[in-house]
């Protein structure tokens, strides 16, 4: 499902490519991204293939934020003894490095790890002297630095930023879900509201909506339950325990959003047949007076719960099984419509 994620959905595949595209251009990019990020190790093994597929004179090097200075750190650990003598602190070490044509570092394209926000600022105070230093032309090392906190980063020159919230959606997670719930083998009707059912529940964390959807009827059957049970008994790609910011009230919600998308259009295309199937009957009772003193001077606008009082009173004859399932989507509405989820029996009955 790794793979699912990275490469067959459009905006996490662009995500990537725009890594990529910052790096070959030479720009140096803050990459921003959430505390989770989905199947990580699976995305920076896709960015580390493209980038060096295209940067054959470069290498990439992953590095952990050391929590110093930058430049600091950049100066004792890609200059050699020699080179340090030369250093004189009016300099500073932005325009020492980019000065020093003869660095190691010059052929990198480093990618910076888990810096924090503070560390993110410095860097930024960093590069904007390097590249200055640098200057228009020259060959220096690449930088991509990661984080996973808010930083406010104003794009200049060469330095750029991506943000992941800002690139990838709740509609990304959808999509997935989409393409994941395919491979339950069940009908077109129950994959489409396995998905809508757990991207609304979980709209902003692909791997828990793969453990979800993996689950199919059960998740369905109890969402709350078998959230409880992913975080009690399975992990994410990196090894960390998933922590659903989520309450029971919130998950009943989000599924009765979902009903609403699946089942309200169900209940209108069974309701247009039926009115179809039994015209002729319902024009004869013509104009018809609801429950609430509405009036219906056409079949087509007549509503299922006023078809279902006229087959109870006898006044509209129906076939047996005809009359069940107006019954069934009378009561499918009415619950949907007073905001409470209808139960996983009740869905698959107007599935």
């Amino acid at each position: 499902m790794d793979r699912l994620w990275w490469e067959n959905i459009t905006n996490t595949s662009h995500f990537i490519d725009q890594i990529v595209e910052a790096v070959q251009s030479g720009s140096h990019l803050f990459l921003q991204l959430p505390q989770f990020v989905p199947w990580y190790e699976t995305m920076s093994d896709l960015v580390i293939s493209k980038i060096e597929r295209q940067n054959s004179d470069r290498s990439l090097k992953i590095i952990m934020d050391s929590g110093k200075d930058p430049g600091e750190y950049l100066f004792y650990q890609y200059c050699r003894q020699e080179k340090r003598a030369q250093y004189r602190p009016g300099i500073g070490y932005a325009q020492f490095l980019a000065k020093s044509e003869e660095l190691i570092m010059n052929h990198y394209i480093l990618w910076v790890t888990q810096a924090d926000a503070a560390q993110a600022k410095k860097w930024y105070t960093f590069l904007e002297g390097y590249s200055k230093a640098l200057g228009k032309g020259k060959k220096g090392c690449i930088f991509l630095i990661e984080t996973r906190e808010d930083v406010s980063i104003r794009e200049r020159g060469s330095i750029k930023r991506l943000v992941y919230e800002k690139e990838i959606a709740h509609y990304d997670t959808y999509l997935f879900a989409m393409l994941a719930a395919s491979t339950q083998k069940q009908t077109e009707g129950f994959r489409q509201y396995l998905a809508e059912a757990v991207s609304s529940v979980v709209p902003d964390d692909a791997e828990l909506a793969c453990a979800c959807i993996k689950r199919g009827r059960i998740f369905l059957e109890d969402p709350v339950k078998t959230i409880a049970s992913i975080k009690k008994e399975t992990f994410r790609s990196d090894g960390t325990a998933f922590w659903p910011d989520i309450s029971e009230k919130q998950i009943a919600e989000r599924m009765w959003e979902a009903q609403i998308k699946v089942v309200f259009p169900i209940i209108e295309k069974q309701r247009s047949i039926i009115v179809e199937r039994y015209r002729k009957g319902i024009e004869a009772l013509l104009p018809i007076t609801g429950a609430y003193g509405e009036m219906f001077f056409d079949a087509e606008d007549v509503e299922i719960g006023v078809l279902s009082h006229l087959v109870s009173l006898g006044r509209l004859a129906v076939a047996f099984e005809d009359g069940k399932m107006i019954a069934r989507l009378r009561n499918a509405r009415n619950t949907l419509a007073h905001i409470k989820p209808m139960t996983q029996a009740e869905i698959d009955e107007i599935l």
